[in-house]
């Protein structure tokens, strides 16, 4: 089963349908003014002066979380980060607008697709909501619908193979997110590295690790100062639900900060926590926001401190990202060999299978590619969380058969077995073998004995003719003959069902989403407030 994001990348890539790849590099350009203007509208549900406001919204630009999710290309992450700010905006409108009730199921079906791990919290906080609003919860309940919608498929193929904890996997390729630390944790880094590397490398040697995080936490402790001041202050009930945000972000980050549900190249992949500390800063955003505009003119000083803090604290991380310390680049067009790309145009669907010797030499990664290459739109949750992952150490992954298939066949191909793979190479529908150089695409070294020794019982094997060295690794091709090769099997008539059922929901969702009465004017009452930007509706209006 395909995973949810691919809905959202679909939707994405949309938008710049003639090159969908365009409205990626777009997302990084508008990142952080999406992000401001998404907190600006959230905080305008619960201040009235535009002084707070701004200083919620540059705040929330400056997170910790999404400069991380920026630097590292972290396009999930960054996705459920900046829909964050447009789901509290609104579920604040949710209980008296079915307009805005469907608003925030689309969002809130957008976020959990970007990081499923997120949807804990959002639970959490979705469940105590309903049981304040007993009156609301048939309407509170439709926001499931649409996650229910995406999810539903990937669910029963997770449960039915019993690994139900792969539900919580990043989706995307694979990749490994920095060490965590408590104190990073605490202060809203994913990765405490970034920030701490490059001004380490400008003082004297010698400097302690602890000093430079004691300055961090200077710069950053203005935040949730001013949170806590909020709950002194009349309008304390305001702050109740940033706080309940800011601490199911905490809980989550450091729930899942240690569990692994992916395994790739023989890596257990940890889940990212980006998000969760994401929604954790939102929180202390709103939160000293509220105090802020409680304590008028008077809170101008504390809130430029707070801005400049939030600057100064994210500004080496961005630095060093300018002057190319940032592991964002432009993709190769191809990741598979031009002769394999050449053979492509005529069948996209071609199946090349991709040998990657790992460090040390007695292991061995495979996959599958398809077409000219892999793409992010192809990338599944599901076979990566079939591993070691998911088990103890003594006890064994379960596999689904297409896994089981291709390590048949890559553990044949890899050494002299005097099995005949043909039936293998033609079940798989692979027509090229691949030998991958590890060392070009992580920079990892692999022992030249291992690679020798695979491509030595590649070379032994009949049904496959070398073509040589290429810029992706040494290539063989299948000699098999292509009238007996398996023809991938056609997708059944049930996954279009399910589709089409996945399509009219969020259409419908969609469609009520739109909408249907003229916004009201409304007038200031006093010099220095706001119109509130987020209100489409008059407060006693149910569309």
């Amino acid at each position: 089963p395909a995973d949810p994001f691919a809905f959202v990348l679909a939707g994405l890539g949309s938008l710049t349908f003639w090159q969908p790849s365009l409205a990626v590099v777009l997302l990084w350009i508008a990142a952080l003014p999406l992000a401001a203007l998404g907190a600006w509208w959230a905080a305008a549900g619960l201040v009235q002066r535009r002084g707070p406001a701004a200083a919620v919204a540059v705040v929330v630009a400056l997170a910790p979380a999404v400069t991380v999710a920026l630097l590292d290309g972290r396009l999930p992450a960054l996705v459920a980060l900046l829909a964050l700010p447009w789901l509290v905006a609104s579920a604040a409108r949710a209980p008296r607008s079915w307009s805005a009730t469907a608003v925030a199921g689309l969002l809130v079906a957008v976020i959990a697709a970007s990081s499923p791990s997120l949807l804990i919290a959002l639970a959490v906080v979705w469940i105590a909501w309903m049981a304040a609003t007993p009156r609301r919860i048939g309407r509170l309940l439709t926001l499931a619908v649409p996650t229910a919608a995406l999810f539903a498929p990937l669910v029963v193929a997770q449960l039915q193979r019993g690994t139900p904890l792969g539900l919580l996997a990043d989706p995307g390729l694979p990749a490994q997110p920095a060490e965590t630390a408590p104190t990073g944790l605490l202060l809203g880094w994913p990765d405490l590295a970034l920030v701490l590397e490059p001004v380490t490398a400008l003082l004297p040697a010698g400097t302690e690790p602890t000093v430079l995080a004691v300055a961090l936490a200077v710069l950053v402790a203005p935040l949730p100062l001013l949170a806590l001041l909020g709950l002194a202050q009349r309008s304390a009930r305001r702050v109740v639900l940033p706080f309940v945000m800011a601490g199911a972000g905490l809980a989550l980050a450091v729930l899942v900060s240690g569990i692994a549900v992916v395994a790739a190249d023989g890596t257990a992949i940890r889940i990212d926590t980006a998000p969760a500390l994401g929604l954790y800063w939102l929180g202390l955003a709103l939160a000293a926001g509220v105090a802020l505009d409680g304590l008028r003119r008077a809170g101008t000083i504390p809130g430029l401190v707070a801005v400049l803090g939030a600057a100064l604290a994210v500004s080496p991380a961005l630095i060093a990202a300018v002057a190319g310390g940032t592991v964002v680049h432009p993709a190769p067009d191809r990741t598979l060999p031009a002769i394999v790309a050449a053979d492509a145009v005529a069948d996209e669907r071609i199946g090349t299978l991709v040998l990657t010797p790992l460090e040390g030499g007695d292991a061995l990664a495979a996959r599958v590619e398809r077409g000219a290459g892999s793409m992010l739109i192809d990338a599944r949750s599901y076979p990566v969380t079939v591993g070691a992952a998911l088990a103890g150490p003594e006890q064994e992954a379960p596999a689904d058969d297409a896994s089981a298939l291709i390590a048949e066949l890559a553990a044949n191909l890899a050494v002299r077995s005097g099995l005949d793979v043909g039936p293998l190479l033609d079940e798989a529908d692979v027509r090229f073998v691949l030998l991958a150089d590890r060392s070009r695409a992580t920079g990892a070294q692999t022992p030249p004995a291992a690679a020798a020794g695979v491509a030595a019982a590649l070379d032994s094997t009949a049904q496959l003719v070398a073509v040589g060295d290429t810029d992706a690794g040494r290539l063989w091709r299948v000699v098999a003959d292509d009238e007996a090769r398996a023809a991938i099997a056609a997708r059944p008539a049930t996954a279009w069902a399910v589709l089409v059922g996945q399509l009219g929901i969020l259409a419908l969702t969609l469609l009520l989403a739109v909408p249907t009465g003229y916004r009201p004017r409304r007038v200031r009452a006093e010099e220095g407030t706001i119109d509130d930007p987020a209100t489409t509706f008059a407060e006693d209006e149910d569309d």
